[in-house]
């Protein structure tokens, strides 16, 4: 179901690239997970790779709310950080809650 801009319609990114976008921002958390694990001073256990899978979990789960995945390739830059911001304020907001 592939938009042409023949009907006036941006095609919608190809489904591996949005794979792709979702793994980086999953290595991004958990990088970010890691360097302020290093920071503190604090090992990796298994309570952090709960907390790890449970941050991922619900940014994914935001970021479909704000459907930061399913935009079309002209989206301009300011909605999509937006976009993103609101899916990182969701999760902070759930967490610190």
């Amino acid at each position: 179901m592939e938009r042409t801009k023949q009907n006036g319609f941006v095609r919608s990114h190809r489904p591996k690239i949005v794979a792709l976008i979702r793994l980086l921002d999953i290595v991004i958390i958990g990088l970010l997970l890691q360097l302020l694990l290093n920071h503190y001073t604090l090992d990796f256990s298994q309570f952090q790779v709960w907390w790890l899978l449970i941050a991922i979990t619900m940014f994914e789960f935001f970021a479909e709310l704000n459907l930061l995945y399913n935009a079309p390739r002209g989206v301009n830059l300011i909605t999509e950080s937006q976009r993103t911001g609101g899916a990182w304020l969701g999760v902070l907001v759930a967490f610190f809650r």
